[in-house]
């Protein structure tokens, strides 16, 4: 049996961003908590670019996954179904070694984390 395939680029894409309904399900309702999930997820979204960047430039396969993994594991709890599913996709490219692809997926979480940003900015 083989594993699963990982969700394209057009796929990822089209998912939402954010989905406020799905963080406060997680939360049980609790919007606070939801907020500091979010803004706990968006730290260490920035704290991990650089290390991810440093990972590959060093084809360091294992620490990639362990930030990917992590990453992803934090995304499950915030309602941001298009970071989860990019993380998923790097998630499989590292897994199966494929250094091209990594930098391609590393290139569509990055626009997934502005699209988050953006959607999640303050508005004023």
């Amino acid at each position: 049996m083989s594993a699963p395939t990982p969700p394209d680029e057009g796929r990822i894409g089209a998912l939402p961003a954010y989905d406020r309904a799905r963080a406060l399900e997680v939360t049980g309702g609790n919007e606070t908590v939801a907020d500091e999930f979010l803004a706990h997820l968006q730290r260490d979204l920035d704290a991990a670019r650089e290390p991810l960047a440093r990972a590959l430039d060093a084809a360091d396969y294992d620490a990639l996954w362990e930030h990917a993994h992590r990453l992803r594991g934090g995304a499950r709890y915030c309602g941001v179904p298009a970071l989860e599913a990019a993380l998923e996709a790097l998630e499989h490219a590292i897994s199966e070694r494929e250094t091209p692809r990594i930098g391609e997926r590393l290139r569509i979480l990055d626009r997934e984390i502005a699209r988050l940003t953006a959607e999640c900015a303050p508005r004023g």
